[in-house]
């Protein structure tokens, strides 16, 4: 009787304890919550621009507030009705959610949530949803190709972008076209220098917003799951020569970004 009392002792302290521990980690991070339901309530309300600026300043650093919008058109977050995150934690000045956000209609998003502290306040520093539809043999999800008409008016408007560029002998708004991935590993001189014998050569490459387009082949991924658009465009720059190109773009979540170009004029 001593021995099986003491058990049942041992096993409420430890219930106790669990409990108290619990009740710590909800108590330190309750402010996450508050945050996250203050944002995507701003983002319901439809007031995209405010949700925005109440984001971490690397947060808007690193994406513009077109793309935050173009991100919000790809999801079902602007249904927001509640929340129910399944971990929350917080290390030093980071905090983390991961759960469920419940849409009006019944629908299921999975959401995972970081914030950094500034001036005081927890701020979002980044979203992650997975993807929906098909996944690969590793469950990572595919990214959609474009329809054939949005291929061509994303290698039209790349083409375009760098042809300005040569034309001005200025790469800056080129530059900011690109996937940050590539802004990592290159600068505006780095990209300008790339390129000088275009700009040294004068070629007017504005043509290339509305000439005919001879595709290489179908648009598609390759192995690093990079869409792929190559072809050319003859009578660019000049009626005696031709325009090849071979652009390739990753999805950044919201967009294909611009990660690597190869232009030649023959």
């Amino acid at each position: 009787m001593t021995l099986k009392h003491k058990i049942v002792v041992g096993v409420g302290m430890a219930l106790v304890l669990i409990g108290a521990i619990l009740g710590v980690v909800f108590y330190a991070t309750r402010e996450l919550p508050r945050e996250s339901d203050a944002f995507l309530t701003l983002v319901e309300q439809g007031k995209i621009a405010e949700a925005y600026q109440s984001t971490a300043a690397e947060f808007r650093a690193g994406t513009s507030e077109e793309e935050f919008r173009r991100f919000l058109e790809t999801t079902s977050l602007g249904e927001y009705q509640s929340a129910s995150w399944s971990s929350r934690s917080i290390e030093s000045e980071r905090g983390k959610l991961e759960g469920t956000i419940t849409t009006k209609s019944g629908g299921k998003i999975p959401l995972t949530m970081e914030f950094v502290k500034e001036g005081g306040a927890w701020k979002i520093y980044a979203m992650r949803k997975p993807r929906g539809g098909l996944t690969d043999e590793t469950g990572e999800s595919k990214p959609s190709l474009p329809t054939e008409a949005e291929a061509e008016q994303l290698a039209r408007e790349t083409l375009a972008s760098f042809g300005q560029a040569v034309k001005v002998k200025d790469f800056t708004v080129f530059y900011e076209s690109l996937s940050p991935i590539w802004k990592k590993e290159t600068d505006v001189a780095g990209l300008q220098s790339n390129f000088q014998s275009f700009m040294s050569a004068d070629l007017d490459l504005s043509a290339a917003i509305a000439a005919p387009i001879e595709w290489e082949g179908p648009a598609s991924l390759d192995e690093n799951d990079l869409h792929v658009l190559a072809g050319c465009m003859p009578e660019i720059p000049r009626p005696d020569s031709a325009l090849t190109f071979d652009l390739k773009y990753h999805f950044g979540g919201a967009r294909w970004e611009l990660v690597g170009i190869e232009v030649n004029v023959r």
